[in-house]
């Protein structure tokens, strides 16, 4: 199997050093039979996402060409540090290249073996609890909003049917009774419609 390295130390200034990861992940690599056959990494501070960590955008670039068949890193923080959805969104995006990934420390974090649908539920169960606290606070905005008396939601209409209907009456086209009602072409044609069915 071809494996590709990512070691990351969160500072430059020589107090950290990536070959303490390097070591063991080369260890293990060797011991269970991978070829290694890239390697990246970054010395950041704090740095998040692809932009600023240089190493970790060109592993994903490559992952997409399929230049190796696992990710192999020393933890799951020195991957990533934006939050366990962003670490399971990374890993999924991998496994969308066909690549897999492996934690050296962390044993559940591994889609190259029996923890693999795991790895699959956790990213959907976390990806569904996010989209639910958004629109909980979304709901709790509106809510504060409204109470302060504040319009939510769509603009009413800027004219009634009778206004539209006169309007048409008088030989106006759509697009001029749009204007002068202030309302879009597809309301006017929409109110015209149902008049017609009714």
């Amino acid at each position: 199997m071809k494996v590709a390295l990512y070691t990351r130390v969160s500072t430059d200034d020589g107090r950290q050093t990536l070959e303490n990861q390097e070591v063991e992940l080369e260890r293990f690599a060797a011991a269970s039979g991978w070829e290694i056959v890239a390697r990246y990494s970054d010395q950041a501070s704090g740095g998040k996402g692809k932009k600023n960590r240089p190493g970790y955008r060109q592993l994903f670039e490559d992952a997409n060409r399929r230049k190796f068949d696992v990710v192999l890193v020393w933890k799951l923080d020195r991957f990533t540090r934006e939050g366990t959805l962003a670490a399971l969104t990374a890993i999924a995006e991998l496994a969308k290249c066909g690549v897999g990934f492996h934690s050296y420390t962390e044993p559940l974090m591994q889609t190259t073996g029996a923890a693999a649908e795991l790895i699959v539920a956790m990213h959907s169960f976390f990806a569904r609890y996010e989209h639910d606290l958004i629109a909980e606070r979304i709901r709790a905005g509106i809510a504060r909003a409204q109470a302060a008396g504040i319009h939510c939601g769509r603009r009413a209409n800027g004219a009634s049917r009778s206004t539209v209907l006169r309007l048409r009456g008088e030989g106006l086209s759509l697009n001029a009774i749009a204007s002068q009602a202030g309302i879009h072409v597809s309301t006017v044609c929409r109110y015209l419609k149902e008049t017609k069915a009714a």
